[in-house]
């Protein structure tokens, strides 16, 4: 019989291979710095792969009261998944939207909830579940709607007059009300329900919570503030108010980095990005999650989208399945940070001790990623209907975020592109196979919206029915589905069971236990009460507008003249006298196709703030008869006839015109209620009415717009994006500088953009006085706007992507250093300063210090050219010359956090040492000078002070995550820093040449001692078993798992190595020898 193990340990090849894949895992260790200590996770398994029938776990007693509550949680997960059927648990994957408002016994949507056991629904204005118009509490309207739909999981019906009554939990059902049980026989689940909303902002189309609701800037507007303290308090509100009617699921924020603005269709999309910088959206995304947590007290969850990224999109993704052509690279360089830096760690819900600024949940894109799909000619499959998903995530190092609950939510299942994909001629939709590829790619919620072919309720609702069903009927004959069932629901009962046992999540983990969990949850810790709504008014929604305020006056952009240049003409200023002509796009825009349309700028807002702020109730600067207000569509009309005229030129006498006028026409009437809604692409000023006005009305109307273009001194423009094929007068700013532009001279003409500013190019802005970007319409950013236009503030935003034709126009050169801006410059020895560039006196004599000392140098803030702190990562170089050399002292360079670099360096030597710094272009300006003193340190193999600069790295680098100079603030940066304070780089390189050294040189003795007692063989078999004992121990040795490792490096430096190798080397050696012994 052969002996394996013997073959396996003697064989050549086999050794040969073992000695390989140490020596590489030697190199490795010596290019990173070692980890002497891995943080563990506390929070232990999740159980994902458990399956019915498994045992309840039991829960281990334990000191730590974080570990002891995530363990009940375990348990009470397990319970719950037990005692539910197959209806219970496939119905917890669905999150659907419905029609209507209805939640009588007989509607459908508690046939959905109750019959088919539907674990979430979707509110939209769109599907008439609320409303937003005028006379409408919306507020108290979702609250009550909320409730009801909660009442109807734990098998109650509730009376809309009794909505928002406390429940008694006896008698049961409560006097009044009925019971779902006794109606139908079937136990309630008494789960509660995900109720998600989109609250995107900028009003419509993105914000579904509007009337009684703060009104939420875009978050492009967010961005353009580079103020991570402002998107807190902005998400906090959204989490406030949201909580505060019974959402507990926030479809967003987005995520998508703009990486390259388009002036079309697909550019709007950009209006609801933080921006075109991968760490900047990070950070502001993760502060708006931040604040969610905080202000919606932990009971409402955010869905971050659209993984991986979907800011690069070529087309609508809406439309048609969009191909993002970058490389995996690329990929995981702009789209995927973001995700990453929310998904570090469990959030602070899902997790007792998690991060609040994590997000609760993913939502996948319906696009293809050629970086991470490949380039299949074909058809191109969306990675959401793909495993290529989840792949994704646990290649991109989402991993442990998923595996400690982190859910996975599908876009709407419905929309036209998955429609077009999977029948380009729109001829079938196969939704029972959409649902379950969509599944199968690693999705445990699937959003079922818009799911049917012709967008019918009747349909969408019998395709819910089937698939639902089609998945209790696999679940049972498939134990793999159903085991990837099981993970699913554990997932969504984790966060469920969380949103209301979970504490307040502050700025940094909790250690709070929570409250004890029961069976179930209570239905009246689930319910929202009338009380809840204060919160939208009184002081707390005064203090939402003033915060809102705060983001319109920080987010407005100069965007051109450059007031640094001194070729532009500064911003001119409004005089007494002036006529102000303003065009406004006064589009109309429907929340629901039987909805009254609204302006999405009324046509006499910004004249009204203007007369309000600076008229005569105001500051007296302008009177009510120099303002006028126009709309694009009146304008749009001007144009048309005068290209009319061009190719046809008219008969009548041109010196004819009307009697000037500079009356404020009134307003476009929106549609009555009842009325028919307007055609898509129908803006003020289309409608019917006009469409009966004659040819001398016209011809008058268009007389009078022109001679109020000739009077005016300043033209405004009030500009949306342009979308020309949906808003056909959306592009009459340009048309207009088209046509007339050359005529402006003696005219100040001003854009007011409130929306992304990339809609206009080089020539048009060229042909502007003032050009100011708003990115929101909502009345905060229009008052903003009118302020910034009297000069009552100096605007200080800067948009956060590229705008062509300005000084915006290179956002990656933006965020660069500024040259012109010198870097501040601090000098501390055992954390007190001991000089700085402002306050050096270079007619007093230099600090003096000793030799030996450990110098501190913090470097920053370092400003971008926006005037920001510049992104974590920015390098900075240190120059560190003696007087009377040449050479600097080579000092490894240092990142950025918070705009601070730190490096800390060893002075080895006396002498006039001249310190200064310097980050791409911009540098300190001028050197500070220490007096060193002292005897020079002896060469006792400490390295010299280059070497002690790296060993301090990593230090140096935790610490300038913030300006900071008190060791208290020190040691807590260490502490929340993954493997802690022993987690210090240090020069690999020297202690594995010594590693190498030890091995050639105890290889040599052995082959003198023993080339002529043993065989060759033997020899070589004896060398190679040497050599591997030894680079092992060395492996182990950098590790830090070798005991006594940390007391070897700091006592004997590099010449620990080659103790450790050839301590090591001997063991094989004697063992062999005593084998040979007989």
């Amino acid at each position: 019989m052969i002996n394996y193990r013997t073959q396996i340990f003697t064989h050549p090849r086999s050794i040969h291979a073992v000695l390989q894949l140490l020596l590489v895992v030697a190199l490795l260790l010596a290019s990173i710095p070692p980890v002497h200590a891995q943080s563990q996770d506390s929070n232990g398994p999740t159980g994902d792969e458990s399956t019915p029938g498994q045992a309840t776990p039991q829960v281990t007693p334990t000191a730590d009261p974080t570990l002891a509550a995530e363990q009940a949680l375990e348990a009470q997960i397990d319970a719950l998944l037990a005692s539910m059927t197959v209806a219970d648990r496939v119905g917890q994957l669905f999150l659907i939207s419905f029609e209507g408002n209805d939640i009588s016994f007989d509607s459908d949507i508690a046939e959905l909830i109750y019959g088919y056991r539907v674990g979430g629904v979707l509110l939209s204005p769109e599907n008439g579940n609320f409303s937003n118009e005028k006379g409408v509490d919306t507020p108290r309207q979702v609250a009550s709607l909320i409730n009801r739909l909660q009442a109807l999981a734990y098998g109650l019906l509730l009376p809309e007059e009794r909505a928002l009554q406390p429940i008694p939990d006896e008698p049961w059902p409560p006097p009044g009300m009925i019971s779902m049980e006794q109606m139908t026989g079937a136990p309630p689940l008494n789960i509660p329900l995900f109720v998600a909303v989109e609250q995107a902002g900028d009003d419509l189309p993105s914000t579904a919570l509007r009337r009684g609701f703060t009104p939420l800037p875009s978050a492009m507007a967010l961005g353009a503030t580079w103020n991570q303290t402002l998107a807190r308090q902005v998400g906090e509100i959204v989490g406030r108010e949201l909580r505060a009617v019974g959402v507990n699921l926030l479809l967003g924020p987005n995520l998508d980095v703009i990486e390259a603005p388009r002036a079309d269709r697909v550019g709007s999309l950009g209006l609801q990005s933080f921006g075109g910088d991968p760490y900047w959206v990070s950070q502001i995304g993760r502060a708006y999650i931040t604040g969610v947590h905080q202000g919606g007290q932990g009971r409402v969850a955010t869905i971050a989208r659209h993984f991986p990224g979907a800011g690069s999109a070529d087309r609508l993704p809406d439309d048609e399945v969009a191909i993002v052509q970058k490389s995996q690279q690329e990929l995981e360089q702009m789209a995927l940070p973001p995700f990453q830096t929310v998904t570090r760690r469990a959030s602070s819900i899902l997790r007792l001790a998690g991060d609040p600024g994590a997000t609760d949940g993913l939502m996948s894109s319906h696009m293809r990623y050629t970086g991470f799909q490949g380039n299949t000619p074909g058809r191109s499959t969306p990675i959401s209907l793909t495993p290529d998903l989840t792949q994704v995530l646990e290649m991109e190092g989402m991993g442990t975020w998923r595996g400690q609950g982190g859910l996975l939510v599908s876009n709407a299942l419905g929309i036209p592109a998955i429609r077009r994909y999977y029948s380009p001629n729109l001829d079938e939709f196969p939704y029972r196979r959409i649902a379950m590829e969509a599944f199968s790619a690693g999705h445990d919620i699937l959003l079922l919206d818009r799911f049917s072919l012709d967008d019918r309720w009747e349909n969408e609702k019998a395709n819910i029915k089937e698939t639902i069903a089609f998945f209790q009927e696999r679940y049972i004959n498939d134990p793999d589905f159903a085991a990837q069932v099981d993970a699913a629901v554990r997932r969504i009962l984790r966060l469920k069971l969380r949103l209301y046992t979970a504490p307040v999540p502050t700025t940094a983990p909790t250690l709070l236990p929570i409250p004890p969990i029961t069976a179930t949850l209570a239905l009246n810790n689930v319910l929202v009460q009338a009380d809840d709504l204060s919160v939208l008014g009184g002081e707390q929604r005064a203090n939402a507008l003033a915060v809102v305020g705060q983001v319109a006056r920080e987010a407005v952009t100069l965007l051109y003249p450059d007031p640094a240049n001194a070729a532009d003409l500064a911003p001119p200023m409004i005089q007494p006298g002036d006529h102000l002509l303003i065009f406004t796009d006064s589009r109309l825009v429907q929340e629901c196709p039987g909805c009254v349309a609204e302006t999405a700028i009324n046509p006499d807002e910004l004249a009204q703030i203007m007369l309000r702020l600076y008229g005569p109730g105001g500051t007296g600067q302008i009177q009510e008869e120099q303002v006028t207000s126009l709309t694009f569509s009146d304008l749009a009309q001007l144009l048309d006839t005068e290209e009319a005229a061009a190719a046809h030129p008219p008969a009548k006498d041109p010196s004819s015109t009307s009697t000037p006028s500079t009356s404020t026409p009134p307003a476009e009437a929106s549609p009555a209620a009842g009325a028919p809604p307007p055609a898509e692409g129908e803006v003020a000023g289309t409608t019917g009415e006009q469409a009966s006005t004659t040819d001398e009305e016209l011809l008058d109307k268009n007389e009078k717009t022109r001679l109020q273009i000739q009077q005016a001194t300043w033209l405004i423009f009030a500009m949306l994006d342009v979308v020309p094929e949906q808003y056909p007068n959306s592009n009459i700013v340009k048309r207009f500088l088209r046509l007339h532009g050359e005529q402006l001279a003696n005219k100040q003409v001003v854009v007011l953009s409130f929306h992304a500013p990339y809609f206009l190019d080089t020539t048009e802005i060229g042909k502007l006085n003032v050009y100011y970007g708003l990115y929101s319409k909502t009345q905060p950013f229009l008052e903003a706007a009118v302020r910034a236009l009297f000069r009552s503030f100096t605007p200080g935003g800067a948009p956060p992507v590229g705008v062509p034709g300005t000084r915006f126009s290179n956002l990656a050169d933006r965020l660069r250093p500024d040259p012109n801006r010198p870097i501040d410059l601090h000098l501390l020895v055992d954390e007190t300063e001991i000089a700085s560039l402002q306050t050096i006196d270079t007619d007093e004599p230099p600090p003096t210090v000793d030799v030996g000392t450990m110098l501190r140098i913090q470097v920053g803030p370092v400003y971008d050219l926006n005037g920001k702190v510049v992104p974590d990562g920015t390098r900075v170089n240190f120059q560190l010359i003696y007087e009377g050399e040449e050479l600097a002292l080579p000092i490894e360079p240092a990142m950025t956090r918070n705009g601070i670099a730190i490096r800390d360096v060893l002075l080895e030597r006396s002498g006039m040492l001249r310190v200064a710094a310097q980050a791409g272009q911009a540098t300190t300006g001028q050197a500070i000078t220490l007096n060193v003193q002292g005897t020079a340190l002896a060469e006792t193999g400490n390295g010299s002070a280059a070497e002690n600069a790296s060993a301090a790295s990593a230090a140096a680098d935790m610490t300038s995550t913030t300006a900071m100079t008190g060791p208290a603030q020190v040691a807590a940066l260490v502490e929340n820093t993954p493997g802690g304070a022993e987690n210090l780089p240090e020069n690999r390189i020297p202690s594995l040449i010594i590693a190498l050294l030890t091995i050639a040189a105890t290889l040599s003795l052995l082959l003198i001692v023993e080339v002529r007692v043993l065989p060759r063989a033997i020899l070589v078999h004896s060398m190679l078993w040497a050599v591997i004992f030894g680079l092992a121990a060395y492996i182990l040795y950098g590790l830090g798992w070798l005991p006594g490792s940390q007391w070897l490096q700091s006592s004997l430096r590099i010449w620990g190595a080659g103790v450790v190798v050839f301590i090591a080397m001997l063991f094989p050696l004697v063992w062999l020898q005593l084998r040979m012994e007989p």
